[in-house]
């Protein structure tokens, strides 16, 4: 092999090694990206209640689990608890996706016992979502609606093992 071909042997490897380091930094970059919009989607929930007096009596009531809410209260209730559902939906996606570790989706996952417990208030608007999409407690361990390894079943296993709802079955 002469020194040309050894040099444009050398300079394929070197453009290899490059080229699969860019991968690596856009792979990260990726990653890091998608954690930061989660933990937006987040901030924006709490931001809805900091900035709206009416939405912070909301969440004190649903916090409190006060089940006495107005048509308008329940409306946002509602909207609330979807707006988890997508957040949970988009963690999902991008734990399937390789965009989220798995230890980052293990956080969000143990997450649905922390918003049972801050605001079990919001769990049976949850649950009419749910039932409204055709999941509900008697058959969300069976349906193929709802795989079993995604948050929202999460959410029901908790919601039954913490005796908020009743499954029937």
């Amino acid at each position: 092999m002469n020194s040309i071909e050894v040099i444009g042997v050398i300079a394929v490897v070197v453009s290899l090694l490059f080229i699969a380091y860019q991968i690596l930094q856009a792979n990260r970059i990726a990653t890091g990206t998608a954690t930061i919009e989660i933990q937006n989607m987040f901030c924006d929930i709490v931001n809805t209640f900091l900035n709206e007096p009416e939405l912070a009596d909301l969440g004190a009531k649903l916090a409190a689990n006060d089940q006495s809410l107005t048509p308008q209260e329940i409306q946002l209730a509602m909207a609330f608890g979807q707006k988890y559902f997508v957040i949970w939906d988009a963690i999902e996606a991008a734990y399937e996706n390789g965009l989220i570790t798995g230890r980052t989706y293990s956080i969000y996952d143990g997450g649905v016992e922390d918003l049972i417990r801050r605001w079990p208030g919001v769990v049976p608007y949850m649950i009419n979502i749910l039932e409204s999409w055709g999941i509900t407690l008697e058959n969300y361990r069976e349906t193929k609606l709802l795989p079993k390894k995604s948050i929202q079943f999460t959410f029901l296993d908790k919601v039954v093992s913490l005796g908020l709802m009743k499954n029937p079955g």
